[in-house]
């Protein structure tokens, strides 16, 4: 047939969707107000002792959750079948399945809907919802007009083609029941446009269908044998709509590579070329009308991976779509636009007020900046109970909504928090450990639907590096099954980082973030810049030495800063030690013995000697010793030759500058550092601050335009002063 009649496109719709009625709906309601319009059952006839699945799909939202309740008529009961799902969506089947089996009788199924992550418009004694739709049931027994069993998997099994390849079905495995042969009609309905594109007139042996365009489609196949109780009306009418059984399948097309890359003759198109749009718009999935979430900003650069009619394909995140010529101008000549990342620490007590939405509520062209990487995913559990260990999240559905809207990617942080040692022991040695985790991380970043994902394990010592590396190399080549990136945080090459692995795990992550900072950290001795010239430098000449592709490095950059409280020569004419936290002194070299006293970090001693776990010192200036932990001091010579730290904090690049305004301390040039440095007395102690300021910015954006990385990775938002994204972008876009 060539086109569909209202009856018939009636009928099929009967057929796929039950018998049912939707409610909580109006034309009243707002735009985005969710409603089912799709509910499928797995196969029919339902018989005694089946278990059944059942898909949905719905429009007027793009990301919703789904809860579905089962009554009995037997029993005059309703129960909960299946709690609120994650966020999915909407024109994409959900497929449910119900693990108990039926037993004969009659069943109503209420599927609800709402907006993912909001509170449903209404509610009832079992919970709010936006809408639902309710479909009856009726499973019968197996000896009734001799039922044909049709729970098998429809031939073929695959779940993905691709454009131009051609489908045959070979019915559904396993039938029994009814003898045959069978012959089969399919019908094909198409997702993205929320239509029927296909519904053959008579019975085949193998019908067969060629996608002629990439999308979502479901198979709906009917099935009759030779024996059918229809065979005369059949045989008086072969175009009248009787079946035996029925079965649904959906699967995925891609375009002819399989991987969204455009792979027609090069020569009158602009592939490899870029383009910036006009206005902001939508990414389209499918022509015409069929979108994600993600959106192309006016006046960033995306680069055309191929063009079907009057559509260019693009790549935004993780996601392959398209965009209207007419919405676009095409850009001449070479495009230097390096990707731009920083961190946004994120929990889950950051959200009672909209401040966490201070960076997403800005276009990415705003800033320059085109990811974020929020603190969202971590382990936890206990080593010494491996069933207990998974991945905790703390994501946010608004944050992603605003993140998509304005042109972000979205790389949530997998943490594992330093020193938890023993339990990535149980991760990298336990094979079921290690899928679970990976399985939730996969799961949190569906639930989410985030662009990748960024790894962050440090300081576990090389002994773990062959661990570390196979779980690199599985959680990679899982994400990457799911269509989503990996992001690996790196130490600046050295002898007690070997674990990280450069020359292997280079080739399974996206990009690799060089952390090159805390070159002076919280337990330096001496104080110093958190990242200089000469040590930032050699991190990048390290890795590249290592084989890493530039192009994979991004460049770790600080948007934070060292005050260290000092001690120099002058100050120290003899032996010393100095108190570095808040501690007691005690009478004898034991934490059991009487306390002298009390004293706060600074307080300075003469030394006098060591014992064990203490420093021996002259307690009052008249030979009277006290012993304090070395935990909790420092030995300090005297006549050394440079400033000694006894206490340090972390500074904002903004504290730096309002440190300096403050206490007017004594500011001067480091050429090796090409830092500011500054010197100021507070409390009557003196400090020493390396700035971070649009002088180390630059020189921090040169180098990655000289040596060609990849881009940069800042951490972290909130702590940059306002001038920071204007000059990265200037340097990098």
């Amino acid at each position: 047939m060539n086109g569909f009649t209202k009856k018939t496109i009636s009928f099929l719709m009967i057929t796929f969707i039950l018998t049912g009625f939707f409610a909580g709906y109006s034309a009243k309601a707002a735009s985005n107000i969710p409603k089912i319009n799709f509910v499928g059952i797995d196969h029919s006839p339902l018989i005694e002792g089946d278990k059944e699945s059942f898909l949905f799909t719905s429009i007027g939202c793009d990301k919703v959750q789904y809860r579905a309740f089962l009554y009995t008529k037997a029993k005059n009961e309703w129960k909960e079948i299946m709690n609120w799902t994650n966020a999915v969506d909407s024109n994409i089947p959900y497929k449910f399945s119900y693990p108990t089996p039926f037993e004969a009788g009659k069943y109503k199924l209420s599927v609800w809907v709402k907006r993912a992550g909001e509170k449903g418009i209404n509610s009832n004694k079992n919970g709010d919802y936006d809408s639902y739709y309710v479909a009856e049931l009726n499973c019968v027994k197996e000896t009734e007009a001799e039922r044909v069993r049709a729970d098998g998997d429809m031939v073929p099994e695959k779940d993905t083609y691709k454009v131009g390849e051609k489908i045959v079905v070979n019915g559904v495995d396993n039938l029994r029941g009814r003898k045959g042969p069978y012959k089969f009609r399919l019908h094909i309905f198409d997702v993205n446009e929320g239509k029927w594109i296909m519904d053959e007139d008579t019975y085949r042996d193998n019908p067969e269908w060629t996608p002629d365009k990439p999308g979502t489609y479901v198979l709906d196949l009917w099935g009759i044998s030779s024996n059918t109780v229809h065979l005369s009306k059949l045989q008086a009418d072969p175009f009248a709509r009787f079946f035996d059984i029925w079965k649904l399948k959906t699967i995925t097309v891609k375009d002819d590579d399989n991987t969204g890359e455009h792979t027609t003759p090069k020569g009158d198109d602009n592939t490899g070329k870029y383009i910036t749009p006009k206005s902001d718009t939508a990414l389209l999935l499918s022509p015409p009308d069929s979108y994600d979430t993600r959106h192309l900003i006016s006046g960033k650069n995306y680069k055309i991976l191929g063009q079907s009619g009057n559509y260019y394909k693009v790549k935004v995140g993780k996601a392959y779509g398209y965009i209207d010529k007419a919405n676009t101008t095409l850009i001449d000549g070479e495009v230097n636009d390096k990707m731009t990342l920083a961190w946004q620490q994120l929990g889950s007590g950051s959200y009672t007020n909209d401040n966490y939405l201070s960076y997403v509520s800005k276009k990415t062209t705003e800033l320059g900046l085109d990811a974020i990487s929020p603190t969202w995913f971590y382990f936890q559990g206990n080593a010494a109970n491996p069933s207990s260990i998974k991945v905790g999240e703390s994501g946010n559905y608004k944050y992603m909504s605003e993140a998509h809207k304005n042109g972000y990617e979205i790389w949530p942080r997998l943490l594992e928090t330093w020193g938890k040692n023993d339990r990535l022991d149980v991760i990298f040695n336990n094979a079921d450990v290690r899928k679970k985790v990976i399985d939730d991380t996969i799961a949190c970043a569906k639930k989410y639907d985030v662009d990748g994902i960024n790894l962050d394990i440090e300081g576990i010592g090389n002994s773990r590096k062959d661990g570390y590396t196979s779980f690199v190399k599985e959680l990679y080549s899982r994400l990457k099954a799911e269509g989503l990136g990996l992001s690996i945080d790196v130490g600046v090459p050295a002898p007690w980082n070997e674990y990280y692995n450069f020359s292997v795990i280079k080739d399974y992550a996206d990009y690799i973030y060089l952390m090159a900072y805390d070159e002076h950290h919280a337990g330096s001795t001496e104080p110093g810049s958190v990242g200089s010239y000469t040590f930032v430098e050699k991190a990048i000449k390290d890795t590249l030495a290592l084989n890493v592709p530039p192009s994979k490095i991004m460049l770790g950059v600080p948007f934070y800063l060292r005050d260290y409280t000092v001690i120099g020569a002058s100050d120290l004419p003899y032996d010393s030690v100095v108190l570095s936290s808040s501690t007691a002194v005690y009478e004898s070299a034991s934490q059991s013995s009487n306390q002298r006293s009390n004293e706060a970090a600074g307080k300075t001693y003469p030394y006098k000697g060591e014992e064990g776990d203490f420093y021996k010192v002259d307690y009052d200036g008249f030979g009277s010793s006290g012993y304090v932990l070395k935990s909790a001091s420092r030995h300090i010579p005297a006549g050394i030759g440079s400033a000694s730290v006894i206490g340090s904090s972390a500074l904002s690049m903004q504290e730096g500058i309002d440190t300096i305004n403050d206490y007017k301390g004594t500011i001067k040039y480091d050429e090796t550092a090409k830092q500011y440095y500054v010197k100021y007395i507070k409390d009557d102690k003196s400090h020493m601050v390396w700035l971070e300021d649009d002088g180390s910015i630059k020189w921090r954006m040169d180098f990655v335009n000289k040596y060609n990385l990849g881009g940069m990775g800042a951490w972290s938002l909130g702590r940059e002063t306002p001038d920071t994204w204007e000059i990265i972008k200037t340097k990098l876009k």
